[in-house]
């Protein structure tokens, strides 16, 4: 994968009212879900709660494509699935990505 598309990816991905998280190479477990993502600088990748991490530290990075939306107190959240926007952003970057019953997730390997 190339880093300049990853990167360009994330830019385009924030802007989404979508959530993400990171799986960190050497953690056993996702980290929490987190409303933004940004490449901080170089191949530096941050969420709210993770980073800055280094691309090659990252294994891969998950996205909710789901949103919930308050529409007030006595009613349920409105849920509005962005799953086909999402794809076709990532697709236009031309980056491989898998998709699992409710995410998608997006391998990283470091550019040699």
């Amino acid at each position: 994968m190339k880093t300049d598309n990853l990167l360009e990816l994330i830019k385009e991905l924030n802007a989404q009212p979508i959530k993400f998280r990171l799986k960190l190479r050497n953690k056993d477990k996702n980290l929490t879900w987190e409303d933004w993502i940004i490449n901080t600088t170089g191949t530096y990748i941050e969420t709210g709660h993770t980073g800055p991490n280094t691309i090659d530290k990252i294994e891969y990075i998950e996205i909710n494509p789901i949103e919930e939306k308050d529409i007030g107190k006595l009613v349920p959240k409105r849920m509005i699935n962005h799953t086909l926007e999402i794809i076709k952003i990532i697709e236009n970057r031309n980056i491989n990505f898998e998709q699992c019953e409710n995410t998608i997730k997006i391998e990283l390997y470091a550019e040699k």
